[in-house]
């Protein structure tokens, strides 16, 4: 992705849960140390359709999923 925010910060797929259909995928994500989250949040929402593009490439399903991407919240739980 060529994006600033996205570059310059690590970020962690914690979790992915598709729907029975596999037509949604709701993707949890965390920064690296928590920083900048709503930052890293908002820029991975603005390329949401090139993510489902190179999704859609290398996972061969019948359907391409449609991405979800919300802030990881159990580390703050534990």
């Amino acid at each position: 992705v060529h994006d600033e925010t996205l570059q310059s910060h690590l970020v962690s797929v914690t979790e992915v849960r598709m729907s029975p259909d596999l037509r949604h995928a709701t993707v949890f994500v965390k920064p690296l140390l928590g920083q900048d989250e709503d930052v890293v949040l908002r820029a991975l929402r603005t390329n949401t359709a090139f993510l489902q593009r190179e999704v859609a490439h290398r996972v061969r399903t019948k359907y391409a999923a449609k991405l979800k991407f919300l802030a990881d919240e159990s580390f703050d739980e534990g």
